[in-house]
């Protein structure tokens, strides 16, 4: 679900999750991550499972978050991704 999918970051990554874990890997000097059920529940229990990935902070740079519900619904707020 995207909390706002007519921003033009969301807009400019929509399908290209293999390009931004690609970009991720190697930035993180990585070839192979393995992901198990384990990994999952570890995120959960963060409670830190939604990805906002966000191109405005005006640094040229686009920055992936992991933050949870109530912060990514406040943030697609102030960008006008769901009603005030």
């Amino acid at each position: 679900m995207n909390f706002n999918p007519n921003h033009p970051t969301t807009r400019a990554v929509d399908g290209q999750w293999h390009k931004l874990l690609a970009m991720a890997m190697n930035k993180l000097g990585i070839d192979e991550v393995a992901l198990s059920m384990d990994d999952l529940d570890a995120l959960i229990s963060r409670n830190v499972h939604v990805v906002v990935i966000d191109g405005v902070a005006g640094d040229g740079l686009l920055h992936i978050r992991l933050v949870d519900q109530a912060k990514a619904e406040a943030m697609a707020r102030r960008e006008g991704g769901l009603p005030s």
